[in-house]
């Protein structure tokens, strides 16, 4: 086993060369397509492994942007300037929706420089002229989709996603057997920026991506490897909430008490999803699995003046006056003040703050 887990980590390793040399040469040579890398690496829920190229190609894409925004949209098709824009809000670069405002396309190998014919002017002044123009631009209105969920209350944006919606939709009636329409399909029901990358189908690309770009077979590779190694790890952090909750006697003492760690380790593992925040998951564990037991006891088998005492119990932070309740239940107020207590000790070691009293209140309430 130890020896499966050695090759899986030198592999991983090679190819990870392999791609950060790719990806370093693409930011250098190639700022636009370092951005197409970015979006893929983004979709295989890989990016824990590129954080510093990542925020190179950003910050290079981001200057590029305001020193020279006019010649970047008049240069570029709808699809990289809606990536641009989803890539720079998304890592917390300030990009302006005008962004798009400026953008025009190329007609006849002439750029259109009109603003009334840029693209939310059109939208908002002609409807069906803004579909005349996009209609067949799947691609572009793929990633316009996307990068309207970004949105920060702005009106122009909420626009362009209703009405982007729309033509997707009727692009599906036009194309409801072509090869891209998994793609669409799958962009309407699951958006990017509200999708979890760990539950998401690492074949389903952006449309002609795996025909033009040739890295995307070595980061393919590298997300199968990644993800080997991280169902390890999974499957690690499993067995010692296993055996946290067998160690803690829950189960003998509470014995109505749903034994269902897979289902409690779900929550951390959608939240956390970066393999190096395996502490993390195992301990944000523990307070899921008690609120499932503090939820059975409010639901099915406290009596009112029972659940009055421990919430009262909860509230003053102490065992002092819960004589009348039953063993289980104050098993369960011992176990939830030490959890509590043991998040605040081990965060206060870590970075030097105490967050007892924040974690008490949320608890509380």
């Amino acid at each position: 086993m130890t020896h499966g887990k050695g090759v899986i980590y030198v592999k991983e390793a090679l190819i990870l060369k392999e791609a950060k040399h790719v990806f370093k040469k693409l930011i250098s040579k190639n700022p636009m397509e370092s951005l197409h890398m970015i979006d893929i690496i983004q979709r295989l829920g890989i990016e824990h492994h590129f954080e510093e190229e990542i925020e190179a190609a950003l910050q290079k894409q981001h200057l590029i942007l305001s020193n020279h925004p006019t010649d970047f949209v008049n240069s570029h098709q709808l699809y990289d300037v809606a990536l641009t824009f989803r890539l720079l809000r998304q890592a917390g670069h300030y990009v302006h929706a005008g962004l798009n405002l400026h953008y025009s396309q190329k007609k006849n190998k002439k750029i259109i420089n009109d603003l009334e014919d840029n693209l939310f002017d059109i939208l908002k002044s002609n409807k069906r002229k803004f579909e005349e123009k996009y209609g067949e631009d799947v691609k572009g209105v793929v990633a316009l989709y996307e990068a309207t969920k970004l949105n920060i209350e702005e009106d122009s944006l909420d626009d362009i996603g209703y009405l982007s919606c729309q033509l997707l939709h009727a692009w599906l009636t036009r194309h409801e057997d072509h090869h891209e329409a998994i793609y669409v399909t799958n962009t309407l029901h699951h958006p990017l920026h509200y999708d979890l990358s760990r539950f998401r189908s690492r074949t389903i690309f952006p449309i002609d991506f795996k025909s033009k770009n040739e890295w995307i077979t070595c980061l393919e590779e590298l997300a199968e490897i990644n993800s080997c190694s991280v169902m390890l790890m999974n499957q690690n952090e499993i067995i010692q909430v296993y055996k946290w909750w067998k160690d803690l006697g829950m189960a003998k003492e509470v014995k109505f008490a749903r034994y269902q760690p897979l289902k409690w380790y779900m929550w951390p593992m959608a939240c956390f999803t970066d393999p190096r925040f395996s502490e993390q998951r195992i301990e944000l564990t523990k307070p899921i699995a008690l609120i499932y037991v503090i939820d059975d006891i409010f639901d099915v088998y406290g009596t009112l003046d029972q659940l009055t005492i421990f919430t009262d119990a909860v509230n003053r932070w102490e065992l002092a006056g819960t004589e009348q309740l039953p063993d289980f239940m104050k098993k369960c107020l011992s176990v939830l003040y030490d959890i509590t207590n043991d998040f605040a000790e081990k965060i206060y070691k870590k970075h030097g703050l105490n967050p007892i009293d924040s974690l008490k209140r949320s608890v509380k309430s």
